[in-house]
């Protein structure tokens, strides 16, 4: 009759210690996710700005075309949308509209939610950027660091080539 209890205190040892190693581990709630790291701005033709607009909605809209796209027509799936197919090869013609990609459900990790806005827009394009903020508000602020970029490396540019005329 008393041979159960050490085998009830075994098994209350190994339960209190795997709830021990549990409580060690970091949770979801200490790992906080990382952010999206937009990436150099610096030798984009196309630029995509993108911002998450809630209600698990993801946004995008063209901001500069830069030069047309030189994948070859074999490449691009016929069967593709005509939207998906213009992203591709002529995002010029997308000018001032506004992509919307939805999403599952709302995002936690907004690391990968830029990831899948550069995945759409851009692909594995080269000269193709976009510019992601988390809110419309973050957005702003990103273009507008990265216009003023794009001007003063323009006037720059001009410069350089008018001193070079003389």
């Amino acid at each position: 009759m008393l041979r159960p209890i050490p085998h009830l205190l075994a098994s209350l040892f190994l339960v209190v210690a795997s709830f021990a190693a549990e409580a060690a581990k970091p949770s979801a709630k200490d790992q906080l996710p990382e952010p999206y790291r937009n990436k150099p701005t610096t030798g984009w033709e196309t630029v995509w700005y993108c911002a998450y607009a809630g209600n698990a909605l993801l946004r995008c809209q063209l901001g500069e075309a830069g030069a047309r796209a030189k994948a070859p027509a074999a490449a691009i799936n016929p069967s593709l949308p005509v939207v998906a197919r213009q992203i591709i090869e002529a995002p010029e013609m997308l000018a001032g509209r506004v992509i919307d990609i939805p999403l599952l459900a709302p995002p936690f990790e907004f690391s990968l939610v830029g990831q899948l806005a550069e995945s759409v827009m851009c692909g594995s394009r080269p000269g193709c950027g976009i510019i992601f903020g988390e809110n419309a508000a973050q957005l702003a602020q990103l273009v507008q660091q990265y216009e003023a970029h794009r001007f003063a490396r323009r006037a720059a540019t001009q410069l350089a080539s008018s001193v070079a005329g003389y």
